[in-house]
């Protein structure tokens, strides 16, 4: 991975007549581990769909350094019916690699997230956090230099949460990817996160250093939003 890292510039999204999201410019430096927090509607999810290329922005640019690859995790995962094991193994079926790397490469993703014991379900057996987390799999399974996260442990109990932001901390350990998760939830921001972004109707309310921001918000409406937050 280079030390460049993503460029956004002049970045509007519409539909219809709607201005859903208005961002003048924003840089996530590479290495770096960000938060995206702010109200429903805020438009966390089109910025992350727009890095990620499954949405088009209306205006602007977004430059990504050629070369990285990059992971997205949808705020709804979709897992196929067929074995956990073939789910996770389809994210690196075109890779180039043996069976027996493949079979390393996704048994060592399904233990990071604590799946492994499930290899042989079926992915549409599954409950909500159980399929949150072989879809996360899937994307560990792969090695990304930007990883997009969208309220990656929405379905998950407190066990679940803790044993993805441990994986997800190993993961950026080991490959420096820059991490990108939208999250409804402060707190996780706070564990999973070193700068953060606070959107309100589509703009940014406030960045900066977690810690700064969610214990020292300057605007009122960042003040407002975290009162309602235990942190």
């Amino acid at each position: 991975m280079t030390e460049q890292g993503v460029h956004i510039q002049d970045l509007v999204m519409r539909y219809g007549e709607e201005v859903v999201l208005n961002v003048a410019s924003l840089d996530l430096g590479a290495h770096e581990k960000y938060a995206i927090i702010g109200p429903n509607g805020a438009g966390k999810t089109t910025l992350l769909r727009i890095l990620a290329g499954t949405l088009k922005q209306s205006e602007g640019t977004v430059d990504i350094p050629s070369g990285w690859t990059v992971g997205y995790l949808p705020q709804h995962p979709f897992v196929f019916n067929m074995s956990v094991f073939r789910n996770v193994e389809m994210a690196v079926q075109d890779a180039g690699l043996s069976r027996s790397e493949r079979e390393k490469r996704v048994n060592e993703a399904l233990e990071i997230v604590g799946m492994l014991d499930l290899v042989s379900a079926r992915g549409t057996e599954l409950s909500g956090g159980q399929a949150q987390r072989v879809t996360l799999a899937r994307v560990f399974a792969q090695h990304h230099d930007l990883l997009l996260l969208d309220e990656p442990t929405s379905a998950m109990d407190i066990k679940g949460t803790i044993i993805v932001e441990d994986a997800l901390k190993r993961y950026l350990d080991q490959y420096q990817a820059t991490l990108v998760v939208c999250t409804h939830a402060p707190s996780q921001a706070q564990r999973v996160s070193n700068k953060i972004i606070v959107l309100e109707e589509g703009r940014i309310a406030e960045q900066g250093p977690t810690v700064d921001v969610l214990q020292n918000p300057q605007s009122e409406m960042v003040q407002e939003f975290l009162s309602y937050w235990r942190l």
